[in-house]
């Protein structure tokens, strides 16, 4: 069906400047009317996925985990049955957001549980990284102390040789 990828879409968008994603629930009517032609249609479920995320990836950036039941649910799972039940639960979730947040008709992109985990993770090894470079920076710090005052040790001692020895000397040509 051409409504699938044409551009622009077959629904009007609110704003012409951003036609994509559809507004609303459109996409999942169609989406609906897709699982009907694949009924009729064999068609391989590798390409199914493929243009349901092309019909409502946007939505399922908000819906994280509806998108993750789509990417990982086995195919033999995947019938057109459980498709056509997923479709209508993100129908159920875009409808309820446009009722309870003000008429909202377009996606809002969420993190997923395992990007906000990443994220965390990454924080965490960012400051253990911080702390470990402060902790030899402190190391390199006392070492380059430490070394200076060996060096500035023997020069010190040369230093109050000399200004003895100099006032033995004097000492001994005074008497």
């Amino acid at each position: 069906t051409p409504s699938l990828f044409s551009s622009p879409p077959f629904a009007l968008p609110s704003d012409p400047l951003e036609p994509l994603p559809i507004e609303g629930d459109k996409n999942c009517l169609l989406l609906l009317q897709y699982l009907d032609l694949t009924d009729v249609h064999a068609t391989p479920h590798r390409m199914v996925k493929g243009h349901i995320h092309k019909m409502v990836g946007g939505w399922l950036a908000e819906f994280t985990d509806l998108r993750d039941w789509l990417n990982k649910e086995a195919y033999c799972n995947m019938d057109n049955d459980a498709l056509r039940k997923w479709t209508r639960e993100l129908m159920g979730r875009i409808n309820h957001v446009r009722k309870t947040e003000g008429g909202r008709t377009r996606p809002v992109p969420k993190k997923s549980e395992r990007a906000l985990a990443r994220e965390v993770a990454a924080a965490a090894s960012r400051a253990a990284a911080v702390e470990e470079q402060e902790r030899e920076e402190g190391l390199v710090a006392a070492l380059d102390a430490n070394k200076r005052q060996k060096v500035m040790a023997p020069e010190e001692a040369h230093k109050t040789h000399e200004s003895t020895g100099a006032a033995t000397d004097a000492t001994a040509v005074a008497n």
